[in-house]
């Protein structure tokens, strides 16, 4: 991995998710712009030499000009992105592989939505931001590509994974409905959660759901009430329990913990 000495002199970013269709119109990227797209949910269809390969949360496309971004998805989980648009020098060589895969999806998430929030904020420095941008993609890409070591997670593990960013907001979400959804018995998707996460499916989906309500008690002003409907909990009573048990306080706690951090929304 060489990294261009050109570096980027500007940004635009935003948060995409595709209609129900198996196909959206792409977007060529322009002279003078890199392009990078972070997909934190949904199913998107890509070709890499003749295979195509179905990839989930976690997979990170970088464009440089003259080419398209990602266009095919699939009806029943639409895919849904952070969009990174860099400012930079006509010809500047792609500094990392066009396509990347984070090994790890909520930390995906959690970097889409920092850099998003930190570009709706008039108090953060707009070159600052593009740098910060620019080396931290870099960074992810570089570790995922130095992290392949390990055991690759199976289309049907990424499949399964695409269907719970795709659904962990629903309270009816089952370990019996991902298995489907993954052409797996739950036996074989409880031991691949094991193998490849440490934990079970249904672990997986509540500390998913825990991370999305942690965001909306610290960046939004919805209820508790409403924050735990909203992110797949039955009642407010287990929500309290769950995230009691996960973070060791209460969500009202947790807010006011972190009340000056929200950037004034």
């Amino acid at each position: 991995m060489k990294i261009p000495s050109q570096r980027p002199t500007g940004i635009e970013m935003g948060y995409y998710e595709a209609p129900a269709v198996d196909e959206v119109r792409p977007y060529r990227i322009e002279a003078g712009f890199h392009l990078v797209e972070l997909v934190v949910g949904g199913v998107v269809r890509f070709d890499v030499g003749t295979r195509e390969l179905r990839l989930g949360a976690g997979a990170m496309f970088w464009h440089i000009e003259g080419e398209d971004t990602i266009y095919r998805t699939s009806p029943e989980a639409p895919y849904k992105c952070y969009v990174f648009d860099l400012a930079i020098p006509t010809g500047t060589p792609r500094p990392v592989p066009r396509l990347s895969v984070l090994p790890d999806i909520q930390k995906a998430t959690e970097i889409g939505r920092e850099f998003l929030v930190a570009y709706h904020s008039e108090s953060v420095d707009r070159s600052i931001l593009c740098e910060s941008a620019w080396s931290r993609l870099i960074w992810e890409a570089h570790l995922a590509e130095v992290g392949n070591t390990g055991p690759e997670i199976p289309p049907s593990m990424r499949a399964a994974l695409a269907f719970i960013e795709a659904g962990y907001m629903r309270a009816d979400l089952s370990v019996r409905t991902i298995a489907r959804a993954a052409g797996l018995s739950e036996a074989h998707l409880h031991a691949l959660f094991r193998e490849h996460f440490g934990q079970t499916p249904h672990q997986f989906v509540l500390a998913r759901r825990i991370q999305e309500a942690r965001y909306r008690l610290t960046g939004t002003r919805q209820t508790i009430k409403a924050i735990a409907a909203e992110c797949g909990f039955a009642n407010i009573e287990t929500f309290y329990r769950v995230f009691q048990r996960q973070l060791g306080t209460t969500p009202q706690k947790y807010r006011m913990a972190h009340e000056r951090f929200s950037f004034g929304r």
